[in-house]
């Protein structure tokens, strides 16, 4: 079973704090290059020792994965006045309460989501161009992540079109989103296939204990939609982390 977290401890640790975004977003001093970068990590801070030497880490290649019937994640979204924060490290859009995924009889409360870019999950040890991550709690302090890869496309996705009009371009910076009220649904794909396996953060401290739910379908984004996430943040994706005794089941 996945271990209990702690939401400010998690998302503290994500650079994505829900109470204090901006402060927290200063803390840990990391980064995806150089000295400072993944492969660096677990030597920043103690806190980090998890990124080097956990051994249920993420993301990971979703290659080959055991089919298993299941019931597939159940949305309950809702309408949500937006607020968009820039950390340095991502974009991140905090939520109203009230949006809810159901998932193996547990409910998880949708809390933000935020984008990586190149993806940091691998299908088949292919990147695609973007991901984006909802992160959800369970009232006993589980996390559950729902994954969304997207893939360019002649025309860009709608919601993103609606959510980079909004996108703070100072770092620490956070933008009401002018009043921006839109339903988190319109960020998953319509058929609802996924992939599942228990593993970390993906940014220090890498804590474990984490459910992904990664959906099979992507979204079929703009390469400027892309070009305009990256020259705000840059890339931002770990590298794939080893499987080790790991399974990874999907219902299809």
């Amino acid at each position: 079973m996945p271990k209990r977290l702690n939401i400010l401890t998690a998302c503290t640790a994500l650079g994505l704090s829900l109470l204090n975004p901006i402060v927290q977003a200063e803390a840990g001093h990391w980064g995806y290059f150089g000295e400072l970068g993944p492969s660096h990590w677990a030597e920043l801070d103690p806190a980090y020792k998890t990124c080097g030497k956990g051994k249920s880490q993420s993301p990971i290649n979703l290659g080959l994965a055991d089919h298993v019937r299941m019931p597939p994640p159940q949305f309950r979204y809702r309408s949500s006045t937006l607020e968009a924060i820039n950390n340095g490290h991502t974009v991140q859009f905090n939520v109203e309460p009230g949006s809810q995924l159901r998932f193996n009889d547990k409910l998880y409360e949708l809390k933000q989501f935020h984008f990586h870019t190149p993806s940091e999950h691998e299908v088949n040890s292919r990147q695609l161009a973007l991901e984006i991550h909802l992160v959800h709690q369970s009232s006993d302090g589980e996390l559950a992540v729902v994954g969304v890869m997207a893939r360019p496309a002649r025309r860009g996705h709608h919601a993103l079109k609606r959510l980079w009009d909004h996108l703070p371009e100072k770092k620490g910076s956070t933008n009401q989103a002018g009043g921006l009220r839109m339903n988190p649904i319109t960020l998953l794909p319509f058929k609802r296939d996924f992939m599942t396996y228990e593993g970390s953060l993906t940014t220090p401290p890498c804590t474990e204990g984490v459910r992904w739910i990664v959906m099979r379908e992507p979204l079929a984004v703009s390469d400027n939609q892309v070009e305009t996430f990256t020259r705000l943040i840059g890339g931002n994706a770990r590298p794939v982390q080893p499987l080790n005794d790991r399974k990874v089941v999907t219902n299809r």
